[in-house]
């Protein structure tokens, strides 16, 4: 099979609507050998496609997802709620927007963990968070703002920009880098990094700089935990939880753009996970 050239891609993609059905054919052939590093590869030259060339091109690009996610998709489940776990669920989900980007999320991650060693005296959580939407440049977007690109980590990392679901995941994985032990909580559906000690919690808010949560609110929901016999770490979201939410939060967010077709590719993720969970008897939601 011959490698793809990046250099035949316009005209390529000026021969997708072809009188020929041969021809038409041998392109589409030829783009999906770029395989996922398409999506990235086109980008440039959107500009130059009328409505009907692009309509042909993301249903190559959609075929390229489909066959590249396949029906192992949900393997990380096997790593158990780790965040080796999280990182590979956090990877299948990017490659359905950014297949390119998503294969590049490890070796980022791995650059912002030498950054923080290299910037920060202490390597504590207030430093990790502190770095993060400090020098690394990460800021929340407005939830007012978002749609399901910014719970993708590919998206996150490529922007520096994200929700907080997306920008705790990274403090997660960096952090873990690092020998930082931090988790993920929601609360009222509003994500923040937490760091457990012994019998209690600290909360961060990404949406006020990172500052920690005041002791006096901690304090109430511990004292809550404790009266309903549940351990402090047993709040951490799962991993799990995290992919089930980005993926009912892209559903919605596509539901209301009125992008059905796309928004199909994700119920069908969000079906075989939660069957998948249940065959482990796992809880879904």
């Amino acid at each position: 099979m011959a490698l793809p050239n990046r250099k035949e891609l316009p005209f390529l993609l000026a021969l997708l609507d072809d009188d020929s059905y041969v021809v038409r054919k041998e392109v589409t052939i030829a783009l999906k050998r770029f395989g996922p590093a398409l999506e990235d590869e086109v980008q440039k030259y959107y500009h130059e496609l009328d409505p009907y060339r692009l309509e042909l091109l993301e249903e190559i690009l959609e075929e390229i997802r489909r066959d590249f996610l396949g029906s192992d998709w949900i393997s990380w489940l096997d790593l158990g709620n780790t965040k080796t776990a999280l990182e590979d669920a956090l990877v299948s989900l990017s490659r359905l927007i950014m297949p390119g980007a998503a294969e590049r999320i490890g070796a980022q991650l791995d650059g912002l963990a030498r950054k923080f060693v290299k910037a920060s005296t202490e390597k504590d959580v207030p430093s990790l968070i502190n770095f993060l939407l400090g020098p690394a440049g990460f800021r929340p977007v407005p939830e007012d703002r978002r749609d399901l690109r910014h719970d993708m980590l590919a998206y996150a990392l490529k922007t520096k920009t994200g929700s907080p679901l997306a920008l705790t995941c990274v403090a997660m994985l960096v952090g873990s880098r690092v020998g930082i032990d931090l988790h993920g909580i929601a609360i009222h559906g509003h994500f923040m990094p937490v760091a457990f000690f012994e019998d209690g919690l600290t909360l961060y808010n990404l949406e006020n700089h990172g500052k920690a949560v005041e002791r006096s609110s901690v304090m109430y929901m511990e004292e809550a935990l404790r009266r309903n016999q549940i351990l402090p770490h047993e709040m951490s979201i799962s991993v799990p939880e995290i992919t089930m939410t980005i993926l009912r939060n892209a559903i919605e967010s596509l539901l209301k753009q009125r992008r059905h077709r796309e928004a199909h590719q994700y119920v069908l993720r969000y079906k075989s996970l939660a069957q998948e969970l249940r065959n482990r008897d796992l809880p879904v939601e």
